[in-house]
């Protein structure tokens, strides 16, 4: 009995010192809210998927049509990926900047794709204000097109 104590206290104290050193860290969804997390890892979400709710990242790569390689990947610790193409834009930019391929990339004819996890209108008037090439299917046509 005196042994389970020890533990569960051990416990609580562990939880009470993570509480009191991290803020919540709030999602950027259509419904602000705080994202769940865990003590092990707290970068990584708890995300809703088709096969339930898994601990993790939601990865995003992009590749180079023309030359079939990876050019930026990155994982981030939430389920929705919406909001991860500015910074993924961003940093594909700033590489072929700091390479000397391209002082912008996103004016020499470059065509950007994403899926519809990306379709929001921020990112719509993001592509649009940086006149960037962009083409991400409008993630409501199967509700509008039988």
């Amino acid at each position: 009995r005196a042994k389970t104590i020890l533990s569960l206290d051990a416990a609580m104290n562990k939880v009470d010192r993570f509480l009191k050193t991290h803020s919540p860290r709030m999602g950027r969804g259509k419904r602000i809210k705080e994202v769940k997390s865990n003590l092990t890892d707290n970068e990584s979400a708890k995300m809703t998927t088709s096969k339930g709710t898994i601990q993790g990242y939601n990865g995003v790569a992009t590749v180079d049509k023309k030359h079939q390689i990876v050019i930026d990947a990155q994982a981030f610790g939430e389920g929705q990926e919406h909001h991860t193409l500015q910074p993924v834009l961003e940093m594909v930019e700033a590489r072929f900047k700091k390479l000397g391929i391209a002082e912008n990339i996103y004016q020499k004819g470059t065509v950007v794709t994403a899926d519809t996890g990306f379709a929001n209108e921020a990112n719509m008037k993001y592509l649009h204000e940086r006149r960037i090439n962009g083409y991400i299917p409008d993630n409501q046509f199967r509700s509008r097109d039988p």
